[in-house]
């Protein structure tokens, strides 16, 4: 939730990445090589590339790098 707070993302964003998210953890237990999907961070990342601005996604770098 801190890390919405800081990329000033909008419900819509947060609602699809949570979506996106949950999906990726369901698959990633109900797949018998589930860490072959990546892990939780690498999934993070891919789908904020995709739902964030690049000023957000600029923010999203920093944060991570704030928060490792």
């Amino acid at each position: 939730a801190d890390m919405f707070t800081k990329l000033e993302m909008s419900n819509e964003q947060i609602s699809t990445f949570t979506a996106a998210m949950n999906r990726f953890k369901t698959k990633q237990a109900n797949t018998p090589s589930g860490e072959m999907l990546g892990s939780i961070e690498s999934e993070r990342t891919r789908q904020l590339e995709e739902i964030l601005s690049s000023g957000q996604y600029a923010k999203y770098e920093e944060w991570l790098a704030n928060n490792q």
